[in-house]
């Protein structure tokens, strides 16, 4: 009968676990769906069209206690020679020092323009400012002053907060690939989340 009990716990962690990161994918999409919504004329369109992946995280926390950090999970798309591919999960993490106090929660997107680095969070992880470089994304549909045409940064990045959308540095964060957590290509959130990485692409 414990036996029974054990394995028949087991099923329920794993669906839960299951549900969950089915619902981390879902919220990703409703993300980024959100900011094609409001803000798509903040993202410059050469900015969409010379990344080589797409990375959503929501609801990323950021605790500050004299010494902050942030922690939260999220899907990377890759553009590949067939297109878009099904999102990967990954995870988010890091710490920077200060008088900071308070939690709050945001929503992050980022631009990986280097396909190395893609690969190289595909393969593991990769820390922004040490392993590629990072700066905050530019916003308007107008490039022409900006210092950065030519995208030489590896990943541009933005962030929500509070009704808020801005270009925001991340240097010191820690991107990983979490290769344990597998997303289905086929469920309704990794189509809708694909789906609407075309439409921001387009």
């Amino acid at each position: 009968m414990r036996k029974v009990f054990s394995i028949f716990f087991i099923l329920i962690m794993s669906t839960s676990f299951l549900v969950a990161k089915e619902e981390s994918v879902l919220e990703a999409a409703n993300t980024l769906q959100h900011i094609v919504r409001k803000y798509h004329k903040d993202i410059p369109p050469e900015l969409v069209a010379n990344a080589n992946a797409i990375v959503v995280f929501s609801g990323v926390t950021k605790i500050g206690l004299f010494v902050g950090g942030l922690i939260g999970d999220g899907v990377m798309s890759v553009k590949g020679p067939k297109g878009w591919e099904a999102p990967i999960y990954v995870t988010i993490g890091g710490g920077s020092f200060g008088f900071q106090f308070g939690v709050e929660r945001s929503d992050i997107l980022l631009f990986i323009m280097n396909e190395q680095i893609a690969n190289d969070i595909k393969d593991h992880k990769v820390t922004l400012g040490a392993d590629a470089s990072v700066a905050a994304g530019p916003l308007g549909l107008n490039l022409q002053e900006s210092t950065d045409v030519k995208f030489s940064r590896d990943i541009y990045s933005y962030v929500i907060n509070k009704g808020l959308f801005a270009g925001v540095s991340l240097g010191g964060t820690l991107l990983t690939h979490d290769e344990s957590v597998k997303i289905d290509p086929n469920s309704f959130a990794s189509k809708s989340f694909i789906e609407t990485v075309k439409k921001m692409s387009r």
